[in-house]
């Protein structure tokens, strides 16, 4: 009987903690569990595509954050197969914290089937059959990275952030985002650590990621950003990752960001906007805003 829909438990592992809650990019991992207990529950589990050569690659991930994951105790992750063609499937995750009805976390990967050279190719009968796509709508990722970069921030990749398939795995993209906003801000007025110990974070509303090649252990990586003001309360990151060596993009990211300051969102500081390269407009405010104004959905980074 084929499967669409599939309920994981997972409880929080210390590792995944940033100060008081669940760290953002710990629920791109957490979908990888999912689809994996949902392909395990349909009798086509992945270990059986690698045994053909075969893999699923994720093109495109993504995720709304409605609020913050409590840093202890069990999450339920519902994982559905929403769409499906020859070579692509879609996935879609709610995640819901402790006993709320209402999810903390939406979203959303795409994948293609390939070989091991990354050719992609068609999803094996039995694959495909095991599953019934639950039909329901996903919205693409869509990114083309910045218009033009306010920074550039470096690396090079660790052997611990690469995968099975000796690429780097696709949640590190995130973690990646975090290190080039953390990066630009620390040791200024607005560094990420000094600011969390005020009572003050800049949290994360939604991400996505959209992968064109892949990186390597060992690669350069040079992360352009791209920074605007979306209205008063929040700001938009867009970052292009490109090879050190010869400029290749490798993947496109946007991260949407809210202040809060104890709890309740705020207008954008004046000096978190100048040191992201942004000029502030004339009468930036700084008061909390109006309860309802605008509800603090994000959760902090660390």
């Amino acid at each position: 009987m084929s499967t669409s829909v599939h309920t994981s438990e997972i409880r929080v592992r210390l590792k995944e903690v940033a100060y008081d809650h669940v760290y953002f990019g710990t629920v791109f991992t957490w979908f990888e569990v999912g689809r994996g207990d949902l392909s395990r529950a349909a009798g086509a589990p992945y270990a059986e595509l690698e045994e053909r050569n075969l893999g699923s690659f994720v093109v495109s991930a993504a995720a709304h954050y409605r609020r913050p994951i409590p840093p202890t105790g069990i999450v339920r992750l519902e994982t559905r197969l929403a769409r499906m063609t020859r070579s692509r499937f879609v996935f879609a995750y709610s995640l819901y914290a402790a006993n709320h009805s209402d999810p903390a976390v939406v979203g959303s990967t795409e994948h293609v089937m390939a070989d091991l050279a990354g050719r992609p190719c068609r999803i094996p009968a039995e694959f495909s059959g095991a599953f019934t796509p639950t039909g329901e709508p996903v919205e693409p990722v869509r990114l083309a990275g910045p218009e033009r970069a306010n920074w550039r921030h470096r690396l090079r990749v660790r052997y611990e952030e690469t995968d099975a398939f000796r690429v780097v795995y696709n949640g590190n993209y995130f973690a990646w985002m975090e290190a080039a906003w953390s990066g630009r801000l620390a040791g200024g007025p607005w560094d990420i650590a000094l600011n969390m110990q005020r009572g003050r974070a800049f949290g994360v509303l939604r991400t996505a990621c959209r992968y064109i090649a892949p990186a390597r252990y060992d690669d350069e990586v040079e992360i352009e950003v791209g920074a605007a003001p979306v209205g008063w309360t929040r700001v938009q990151l867009d970052y292009r990752f490109a090879s050190g060596k010869t400029g290749e993009t490798l993947a496109f990211g946007r991260t949407l960001h809210a202040v809060t300051e104890g709890g309740r969102v705020v207008a954008v500081p004046r000096d978190l906007l100048e040191c992201l390269g942004l000029t502030p407009p004339e009468s930036t405010r700084s008061t909390p805003t109006r309860r309802g104004e605008l509800t603090p959905r994000g959760e902090p980074v660390g």
